[in-house]
């Protein structure tokens, strides 16, 4: 025999004799290389071109795709540490690994293909499902995590966890899923194995590669493989199920997590006739077969879910879906149905975890106190998105426009928030208990707002506007730390909000204490909501609000030190392009917190037609009400000794920021025995009032060289937004009240013990009355007064509005009394606006021995605002300082202008009825005027604005007792350079013989 033929010989029997092999094996050629990782399992390397997938009849004519056209993107989070990791098979070039079947694997898998279970038709027998899908199609893929388990169940029982696409009824269907699988039947052994299964025309499909259908690519990767657990534990698996948009065909991917996507391989479309155009479902979930016996397997890790504890359950998480534009979004974007057949032995929770609040597995955990502890939840998993009003939402990451920081430095003792550092992708969300959860539904229904504040046992205190629309609110608040009884609650907060008793949008943030609530006594901060038929929820104990900070979640229990508070600063605003309202704490930097989406409400589209803030608080059940704010009443003369808000601001419909009292405001207090509430303006005629700033048209220094010795006030470095205010003893504010009744003022000098000498002008209308005054030192009795001052006024003996300045023995001063005969001194009580932020109306002024300053007032009334400002100009080229106004509402006789201004001294006698000094003590001496007090360079505004010496008006003296004091009047006087204009020489030495 030639060796030609012996060589054909032998080529024949090697054909013949692996022919053999693959009848038993299903493999379609001749492997290149082989590799045994364990026990009955080995992989064949098999040329990728000749692989039994190709055998398929309706594949004669297909051309393999290596790779898809569009990759699929890594999922961002970090979910899966405990990835598995298939083992590799290192096949050559050219080649895929097939896994080496037996004759009866590849029986059972044509037999299984023909049961397949599927959740378009899940009616068979002893089979049970557990998951959730979406008909809401078409839809080109489906991705998910999922964990991996070990089982120990029978031989004739499966348990599987899957994602899967399809199409069609129970008549035809077309279907593809993906995952793991327990099935020792199947396989031969009880191991966990990774499968994909298909089904295709006329009812025809397979697993894996046990026949002909899918095409591998992956040169490492099978579809097939069992996986090595450690003891005890779990591992992640992350697929994706989506057609090629290019070929149609439908691609199966393991998505890496920090590694490359595994793109295993695809089930070519000329298997389908149903999803060319997409597939109308996707879903995920678990499935399992009962045994002959009926007895059914365990699902999942074999525990049903503990919302407390959900890593200790089956689950699967990050389910996003590929729409019919290969746009991918969460699987709740969609409508989306739960699939449960069997709830006695296995269950299901979505979204929100049942009893947790928790979405999603957390990446990781951080416990800060007792019963306290924050997980780390991918930022698009959150429970806040499982709303069935968010379905088609999309998260916003930060404001359209970041809210500015504000400028005043209040809040030294700032609350310091502790951070929760979750990874990147991830948010903070505090684990609730059931009992939490309970509690946050019964307390939302019954949520008191400011709406409607009529609610048993609650009580409010606090402001209000309702001119809207609004489109945000904020405001700097104390924190305190109170001690209250478990079953009431004390708040404080911000607030938006429209509507009526019948339906109401309402939004709040701020701090709360209730131990009902929270289980403990703690202040903490919080959020809450209502929208569209009257659901709402707190903080993210279930589902609305969206947390957007990676750090500072919107609940957290704030230790407030004994005795002391904490300032909070907060802002709920409207986003100007999405509407969404976000909370905002204002600090260095901003942190956005996060957001209630637009969506929740049916009323704030346009804004809110209410902002507030307050306090509320809500009583025991057996009537007895808790302390609201620090527990302290408010004390008009010591503000800092109770709670506070502060810097209230709005934004109004145009989005511009101002002061709350812009607009107007009322007051909310159902219980002024128990509560009480003071008001920044607190006058009730400036409910309505809005701060002016400066004046219209500032009055111009004077022009004279006056003052050279002028007086030096002690500057007060008030921060900015801010005013210095003189903290007054509970003694001066009623001597305040007391004087202010009996004030003397020129109109109707019939006053006992009273004696005046000045000069005065009754031909207004006058707009204003300015002038430089000598500043003396004078030795008088406690009971006894002496005054010099400028004024304005209109009335007589029975109704008098005058506005009366000037200072007393060493203290600037300013006095007013306007309708119903009502006014105060300076700011002991409610009326004069302070606006300068560096010098007080009221103020000592210190001398040096032997010296004699100056002064220099002018009271006007503002052109375009009719309020009366008082200005100190300062001469000498430095500028002048607008001090503050009286505000036009406090007056009824002065809109137009003041019928008379005038100038001098007042000196009030004792009870005894000896009289003090009036200037320096000194009568006026015509040839030394500079011996005497002095009040220099008066002049007036007429009622054009137009400014005169007094003198160009008809101008009268009033000295009702010149035996005690004297007047001397001139036009022009110069002393040592001094240029004095109109000018009065006024005082003496006063004594018991004056008069009354």
């Amino acid at each position: 025999m030639s060796k030609g033929i012996r060589m054909a010989l032998v080529m024949n029997l090697l054909s013949l004799l692996f022919s053999g092999v693959l009848v038993h094996s299903g493999q379609s050629t001749v492997p290149l290389k082989s590799f045994k990782i364990g026990e009955n399992v080995t992989y064949d390397c098999i040329d990728i071109h000749l692989q039994p997938g190709l055998d398929h009849p309706l594949l004669k004519y297909h051309r393999i795709q290596m790779n898809p056209s569009i990759s699929r993107p890594e999922l961002k989070s970090q979910i899966g540490i405990n990835k598995v990791q298939k083992q590799k098979i290192p096949c050559p070039d050219g080649t895929i690994p097939v896994w080496r079947n037996k004759k009866e694997c590849t029986t059972n898998a044509q037999v299984l293909a023909e049961n397949h279970v599927h959740s378009l038709s899940p009616d068979s027998p002893g089979t049970h499902l557990a998951g959730v899908r979406s008909q809401n199609g078409p839809f080109r893929g489906v991705e998910a995590w999922f964990k991996m388990f070990k089982l120990d169940i029978a031989n004739d029982q499966a348990s599987y966890g899957q994602i899967y696409i399809g199409s069609g009824s129970n008549t035809e269907v077309n279907f593809i899923s993906a995952g793991w699988m327990i099935n020792p039947s199947f396989f031969g052994d009880s191991r966990t194995w990774t499968y994909g299964f298909w089904k295709g025309k006329d009812g025809k499909g397979c697993y894996n590669t046990a026949c002909s259908g899918f095409v591998q690519v992956s040169q490492t990767f099978p579809i097939v493989q069992p996986i090595d657990f450690p003891a005890g534990q779990s591992l992640w698996l992350h697929y994706s199920i989506h057609e090629d948009k290019n070929t149609g065909n439908w691609w199966l991917t393991e998505l890496g997590s920090g590694e490359p996507n595994i793109d295993i391989g695809y089930w070519p479309k000329e298997l389908f006739n149903l999803l060319d155009n997409g597939a109308n479902m996707v879903g995920a979930g678990g499935v399992v077969q009962a045994s002959s016996s009926g007895s059914s397997p365990e699902m999942g890790n074999g525990r049903f879910p503990n919302a407390d504890h959900p890593r200790d359950s089956g689950i699967f998480t990050n389910v996003e879906v590929m729409d019919s534009n290969y746009v991918q979004h969460k699987m709740n974007y969609f409508p989306t149905e739960v699939v449960l057949d069997s709830p006695k032995c296995y269950r299901l929770t979505i979204g929100v975890v049942v009893h947790s609040g928790q979405s999603t597995v957390p990446l990781k955990s951080f416990k800060i106190g007792e019963n306290v502890t924050y997980d780390c939840i991918d930022i698009y998993m959150q429970s806040g998105l499982d709303h069935p009003l968010l379905k088609y939402h999309t998260i916003q990451m930060k404001p359209s426009v970041s809210r500015t920081e504000l400028k005043s430095q209040i809040g030294i003792n700032k609350v310091q928030k502790q951070k929760i550092p979750c990874p990147d992708g991830t948010i903070p969300v505090w684990r609730n208990t059931k009992e939490f959860t309970t509690n946050t539904q019964v307390l939302a229904e019954n949520h008191v707002h400011f709406l409607s504040p009529d609610s048993p046992g609650t009580h409010l205190a606090g402001v209000r506007s309702l001119n809207g629309p609004y489109h945000g609110v904020e405001a700097w608040f104390k924190m305190f730390e109170l001690d209250i009884a478990k079953d009431q609650a004390s708040y404080s907060q911000i607030y938006i909000g429209n509507g009526s008793n019948n339906e109401v949008n309402f939004i709040s943030a701020g701090w709360m204490i209730n131990p009902s609530f929270f289980g403990d006594g703690r202040t903490w901060t919080y959020g809450f909501w209502k929208g569209k038929d009257g659901k709402g929820c707190y903080n993210t104990a279930c589902s609305g609000f969206v947390q957007v900070s990676q750090t500072v979640p919107i609940v957290q229990p704030i230790d407030v030190p004994t005795g002391q508070f904490l300032w909070l600063h907060y802002s709920i605003h409207q986003d100007k392009n999405t509407g969404n309202w976000w909370i905002t704490e204002l600090g260095e930097p901003n942190i956005d917190i996060g957001y209630w989406p637009k969506e929740l409400f049916n009323l704030l589209d346009n804004g809110a037609i209410m902002v507030g803030a307050g306090g509320v608080v809500q009583a025991s059940r057996s009537g007895s009400s808790p302390e609201m704010g620090n527990g302290q009443f408010p004390n008009v003369n010591h503000p800092n000794d109770s709670a506070i808000f502060t810097n209230i601001e709005v934004l109004d419909s145009n989005y511009v920021q101002r002061k709350m009292n812009y607009f107007p405001t009322e007051v909310l207090l159902d219980s002024p025995k128990c509560y009480g509430l003071t008001i920044g303006l607190d006058h009730p005629l400036l409910k309505n009032h809005t701060i002016q700033m400066k004046p219209s048209v500032s009055r111009t220094k004077l022009k004279s060289q006056i003052g050279i010795n002028k007086v030096q006030k002690q500057k007060i470095p008030c921060p900015d937004e801010t005013i210095p205010v003189l903290r007054n003893t509970k003694e001066f504010v009623t001597n305040a009240q007391v004087l202010a009744d009996k004030h003397f003022h020129p109109l109707t000098a019939d006053s006992p013990g009273t004696h005046i000498s000045g000069v005065r002008s009754h031909n207004g209308p006058y707009r204003g009355v300015e002038a430089s005054f000598e500043v003396v030192s004078v030795d008088i009795a406690k009971d006894q007064a002496s005054y010099s001052q400028i004024y304005i006024g209109s009335g007589s003996n029975n109704e008098v509005n005058p506005s009366l300045f000037g200072d007393g023995r060493t203290w600037t001063y300013g006095f007013w009394k306007g309708k119903d005969g009502k006014g105060c001194y300076n700011m002991a009580c409610s009326g004069f606006v302070q606006v300068s932020q560096k010098v007080p109306i009221f103020k000592p002024i210190g001398f040096r021995a032997g010296e004699t300053v100056w002064l220099h007032y002018s009271i006007h009334q503002d052109k375009n605002t009719g309020n009366w400002w008082l200005t100190e100009a300062l001469g000498l080229g430095e500028p002048g300082v607008d001090l503050g106004y009286w505000p036009k509402e406090l007056f009824n006789l002065l809109d137009n202008g003041a019928n008379m201004v005038g100038a001098g001294g007042v000196v009030q006698a004792s009870r005894s009825g000896s009289s003090p000094e009036m200037g320096n003590g000194q009568f006026p001496n015509v040839n030394h005027p500079e011996n005497s007090a002095l009040l220099t360079n008066i002049e007036v505004l007429d009622s054009s604005y137009e400014q005169h010496k007094m003198n160009y008006v008809p101008t009268e003296v009033v000295l009702d007792s010149p035996k005690c004091y004297g007047l001397t009047i001139g036009k022009r006087f110069i002393f040592r350079r001094n240029r004095y204009g109109f000018y009065l020489n006024y005082g003496g030495p006063g004594g018991n013989s004056c008069g009354v």
